[in-house]
């Protein structure tokens, strides 16, 4: 057994390097706070004691704080785990996982936040690419399952054999309900129910604790997190596992002994390790290892003693100086690349913190396996780099511009249409490049964006580095910081230029075709009237509205409509008829003659998907024909008579 100062040590060693933030309170006041809480909350852990509790808890959680500190944590009964967030000296927010538990004998309460920001990005990486799912499953230390819409198991990682006993080939196709005690397995069918019926799963986006059943028939508590997807039209639910029966031991038997601290050391799932320090800042041999070191790294616990930090791992250009810090600051935290005894790579992340005990200097180091963050982290580069290139070889032009108006970034298209180098860029400020016509508007647009507020749609005018005009179209917000402060704005343009130009010549050309004297009619291949301008309605008596969305046949007899399918079969040879004399029915029924001329109408890509015909009324114009071609007979007639007249009169005179 130890003596009260040597457990004192082990004590506060667990307590400042368990791994967790961890803080004693007494009626809601902090008087005691471990290391850990240093990187989460990033206060001194000095500066935390005499703090309220509930200084360091984000406003919204207050409730589920305040409930989860009156649930009889501190009558001697178990609290329960609780997703709560919490805020940073600095007023930043961080998710976190509480668990309360009392101390026996005392008023006091021990309280330990898992900051879960790593999890959620592990998770968010896992959902982003199957390949990146693979990779990171097989090796993860959790237990990982997926479950179609029916809760049959489809898929489960190597450490799920380990957690639940069941191999890969031995749980598919089972039910996730044989991974639970019989009591639990009702609710469960419910939920599954509920699930297919509706698609919701009321426990997805939450870290939950359950008891599981092992292939052997033994219970034991997990932690569990649920993610929901669809691959085509099959719903699926992959769980992430964690078995917490250590940290149950932990926070559930408490004990002022030597074998708690055994057990706290080797139930960690990170390594740790104990080694001297000597008195020149060398260090020694390992003195301890957990379970987990020599699971991890294949050593034996005889092979650990005759070997130092330096033959376990990859020697860093800084070493010297973070043991520097270490001996100065009493603490450190860094990372490094650990080999196992059979050649494997391991990055770790340690932090190491230096003590005193039985008069030797003794640093305690606990290093987490990082594989799966470092795989994210490489994972998010990538995303970086591809959005990046995404940004830079985008057909739109898009700017960040600085609140002072100077350029933060600009992409490829917005350099090739306004023709700046990216020297010239630098010195200038976006008002540099803003038409005249538009700078007191964008003027305006800018001092709002940089009050928070967004531009979703702004027309607006550039000018190019030759002194030309390019019309743009587009939107403008602004990034805020975490107090809302502006960083920079960002936007997003189309050169609508050409598109400006295209507008006012349909302008002037329906202008052209809404004043001309000839009716104007497009239809389509069908015969359907598209369009009909106001001499169309003079002419046929229909209004616009009157016949849009009709046949072009109501306006002709039957043999007419055989004629002009004919015509339109010609058209949709591209050709054109022009001049084609026909006649066409009004209205009121009255039928009267036309000239008309049809071409065909072509799409963006020339293929033709309509007709345009131009006809004019010719009615007088052929009553005037009429009326000369009588006039010509009767004249021909009359002339004919009077020829024979003379002819015979010359004839009786010859006989004379």
């Amino acid at each position: 057994m130890m003596d009260s100062d040597e457990f004192d040590a082990y004590f506060k060693t667990i307590f400042h390097n368990s791994g967790a933030a961890g803080i004693i309170y007494e009626e809601k006041t902090v008087i005691m706070a471990n290391d850990q809480c240093r990187e989460l909350f990033e206060y001194e852990t000095e500066d935390m004691v005499g703090k309220n509790l509930f200084d360091l808890v984000f406003e919204e959680d207050f409730g589920i704080f305040e409930q989860c500190c009156e649930s009889g944590v501190c009558s001697k009964e178990t609290g329960q785990n609780d997703e709560i967030r919490v805020i940073t000296s600095k007023n930043k927010v961080k998710n976190a996982i509480i668990r309360i538990s009392s101390i026996p004998n005392t008023s006091k309460c021990y309280i330990s936040f898992l900051d879960i920001n790593d999890q959620r990005i592990i998770e968010k990486a896992l959902a982003r690419s199957q390949g990146n799912f693979n990779a990171i499953t097989e090796s993860a230390i959790d237990g990982i399952i997926t479950a179609d819409s029916e809760g049959n198991i489809v898929y489960s990682n190597p450490s799920f054999k380990k957690i639940f006993g069941y191999s890969a080939d031995e749980i598919l196709g089972k039910s996730v309900s044989i991974l639970m005690p019989e009591r639990f397995r009702d609710g469960f069918t419910s939920k599954m129910r509920h699930f297919q019926q509706t698609g919701e799963n009321l426990l997805v986006g939450k870290i939950f604790e359950s008891m599981g059943l092992k292939k052997n028939g033994e219970e034991f508590p997990f932690e569990m997190s649920i993610t929901y997807w669809k691959s085509a039209e099959e719903k699926y639910q992959t769980s992430i596992v964690r078995d917490i029966t250590a940290r149950k031991e932990v926070e559930n038997f408490l004990k002022d002994s030597e074998e708690l601290f055994k057990e706290v050391f080797n139930k960690v799932n990170d390594i740790m390790t104990l080694i001297e320090i000597d008195k020149n800042g060398r260090a020694g041999n390992f003195i301890k290892v957990n379970d987990v070191a020599v699971e991890k790294l294949g050593y034996s616990r005889e092979e650990f003693a005759k070997m130092t930090p330096k033959n376990i791992g990859s020697t860093a250009p800084n070493n010297r100086e973070r043991i520097n810090e270490l001996i100065s600051d009493g603490r450190v935290t860094f990372q490094r690349t650990y080999f196992t005894k059979d050649g494997n790579s391991l990055p770790v992340e340690i932090n190491s913190h230096i003590f005193d005990f039985k008069g030797k200097k003794v640093a305690l180091s606990v290093a987490r396996d990082i594989t799966e963050r470092e795989a994210a982290e490489k994972s998010l580069k990538e995303s970086e780099e591809r959005l990046k290139d995404f940004f830079d070889n985008a057909s739109d032009l898009i700017q960040m511009i600085r609140p002072d108006g100077t350029f933060l970034y600009v992409n490829n298209s917005w350099k090739e249409s306004l023709g700046y180098s990216d020297d010239e860029i630098e010195k200038m400020t976006v008002f540099d490049i803003i038409h005249p016509d538009h700078m007191e508007q964008c003027k305006t647009a800018f001092q709002r964006v940089m009050g928070g507020q967004r531009e979703d749609k702004i027309e607006t005018g550039f000018l190019t580095k030759n002194g030309d005009e390019i019309v743009l179209d587009g939107n403008v917000n602004a990034k805020l910081d975490s107090e809302g402060n502006v960083l920079y704005s960002r936007a997003i343009f189309r050169d609508i230029t050409e598109r400006k130009k295209s507008e006012v010549e349909i302008e002037r050309l329906a202008s052209i075709v809404k004043s001309s004297g000839d009716a104007i009619v497009v239809y389509s291949l069908d015969g359907t009237v598209l369009d009909w301008n106001p001499a169309a309605e003079q002419i046929y008596g229909y209004s616009a509205d009157e016949i849009k969305g009709k046949k072009v046949s109501i306006l002709m007899k039957p043999e007419k409509w055989e004629e002009n399918l004919k015509n339109i079969e010609n058209i949709k040879h591209g050709e054109t008829v022009s001049h084609f004399e026909t006649s066409r029915i009004r209205k009121d029924g009255q039928e009267f003659d036309v000239s008309i001329n049809l071409s065909p109408i072509r799409d963006i890509n020339g293929e033709i998907i309509g007709i345009s015909t131009i006809a004019r009324d010719i009615t007088e114009a052929k009553k005037a024909e009429y009326a000369l071609k009588a006039s010509e007979e009767k004249y021909r007639r009359i002339v004919e008579k009077f020829i024979q007249n003379a002819l015979a009169l010359i004839g009786e005179i010859n006989k004379v």
